[in-house]
């Protein structure tokens, strides 16, 4: 199975067929439009989904960040008034993943695995997902 997803995600980028998406943003974006038909996660994803509020305007951020990203302070305060934002919920990408892949489309299948060169890759049914 595995084999054949990855032959099929490769087919396309090969035929440049604009079916396909890699990294984060542009997979969560292809995630929300409801075009991912197939999404394919590196088991030991190194990433944590971080969901944050400024205690001051309410406002809520959302933050994926790589485990050397997590040592930079800045990332926790707020860019303007540089007022600490509050942990609303943390766990990491690939847990949110398995939790949630379910809301985004009923053809949206999850396979996670061992593969040293990927991070992050999809399969999505729009054109535009790889650009």
């Amino acid at each position: 199975m595995i084999r054949f997803l990855l032959a099929r995600y490769f087919d396309e980028v090969s035929r440049d067929s604009g079916q396909y998406c890699f990294g984060i943003e542009e997979t969560l974006k292809a995630l929300e439009m409801g075009a991912v038909e197939t999404l394919i996660v590196w088991e030991n994803f190194d990433v944590m989904r971080y969901v944050l509020r400024n205690p001051q305007t309410q406002e809520v951020k959302i933050l994926h960040l790589r485990s050397d990203q997590e040592k930079e302070k800045s990332h926790f305060q707020d860019k303007d008034s540089g007022v600490e934002l509050e942990h609303v919920e943390e766990m990491p990408l690939l847990e949110w993943f398995a939790n949630n892949y379910k809301n985004f489309g009923r053809n949206c299948l999850a396979c996670f695995f061992r593969m040293l060169n990927f991070l992050l890759n999809s399969r999505c049914n729009t054109r535009n997902c790889h650009r």
